[in-house]
């Protein structure tokens, strides 16, 4: 199956693998992920050049011998949606040439047409700031596990 997320995609992909194998429709899942956002980047958009990367892993889950299910929690903001988008190219802005393919550039120099990736980092940053730490609290507490449990907490901090 396609699971077409972006970043999220694997995170998603390891999520239906384990309701695979805990439903006892299967015992391994060879979970293959690959992702290419820079098909939809401008090559006069200097910003994002330096953050997209395209990639692919292959990752294989087995079934174990645990009466412990695994546990998820998903947050998302759909109202957050206009901090990293390509507005054109489906259905609420089909492309048109002439419309959507015109180059344009913002204050720093950066060039992209309306069917380009367009990010604001910090307001992807704030996101991540704002949510993560409780988003992994609550995971916890699903799991029934004390933060204390957790030897270490490591995230690693940007560095642009």
């Amino acid at each position: 199956m396609d699971i077409n997320y972006g970043c999220a995609g694997y995170v998603y992909g390891i999520f239906q693998a384990a309701l695979l194998i805990e439903t006892g429709y299967c015992k391994n899942v060879l979970l293959c992920v690959g992702d290419t956002p820079t098909k939809y980047i401008n090559e006069h958009d200097k910003a994002l050049r330096m953050v997209f990367g395209d990639a692919g892993s292959a990752t294989i889950l087995s079934e174990k011998n645990s009466a412990q299910n695994s546990a998820f929690n998903f947050f998302t903001d759909g109202a957050q949606g206009k901090n990293l988008m390509v507005q054109a190219g489906g259905f609420r802005m089909p492309r048109k040439i002439g419309v959507t393919d015109i180059l344009n550039f913002d204050e720093n120099g950066n060039g992209r047409t309306l069917e380009n990736i367009a990010m604001d980092g910090m307001e992807i940053m704030n996101f991540v700031l704002k949510n993560v730490k409780r988003v992994i609290y609550k995971t916890l507490e699903i799991l029934n596990l004390p933060p204390s449990e957790i030897n270490l907490f490591h995230f690693i901090k940007p560095t642009f």
